[in-house]
């Protein structure tokens, strides 16, 4: 966490800390509190609002949270405080094409909606205005083999825009 704040705008440092970070966090519950401890939710989303256009920084980024996210109610509810949701929907809307980021970050979105079944804290962050699902929409379709599993999902209201190009659900599939 020391590396991400000293030297924040250094994409590779980034990189690395949130790979060694997302390893921790992937351990027993003390490496979770520890990694939580460090305030690392809050400098990750921090480091991956200031390095949007670095994929590596988003893409393990979301790892990061994506362990997180797949510990205890509290380790999700830390994640969430952290504006996690805003800054892995802001990767994934401008990395379309980085697949193995739109990966992280689905799993990220979906560990974060699923956890144990406590719904509570999702209430505020899965607000129509909060983008996650229009930019969960956008992602899985991006995915290899998106349209075969799909062809014909509505998972956003017809209005919302689809990707970079601006086509409506339904039109041009």
């Amino acid at each position: 966490v020391a590396a991400l704040e000293a030297l924040p705008r250094v994409a590779p440092v980034c990189e690395q800390a949130m790979a060694l970070l997302s390893n921790l966090a992937r351990g027993d519950a003390r490496c979770q509190g520890a990694v939580l401890q460090a305030k690392a939710p809050a400098v990750v989303v921090q480091r991956m609002r200031a390095n949007v256009a670095a994929t590596g920084v988003q893409r393990f980024g979301c790892r990061l949270l994506a362990a997180l996210a797949g510990g205890t109610a509290a380790s999700r509810e830390a994640i969430l405080h952290a504006g996690a949701l805003a800054a892995v929907c802001q990767g994934l809307d401008h990395h379309l094409q980085a697949s193995q980021l739109q990966s992280e970050g689905c799993l990220c979105l979906t560990l974060i909606a699923g956890g144990d079944g406590d719904t509570s804290v999702l209430q505020p962050a899965w607000h129509p205005a909060s983008g996650a699902l229009y930019s969960a929409n956008v992602s899985l379709r991006m995915l290899p083999l998106a349209d075969v599993y799909l062809p014909y999902s509505r998972l956003v209201a017809p209005s919302f825009p689809l990707g970079r190009d601006r086509k409506r659900v339904g039109q041009g599939q």
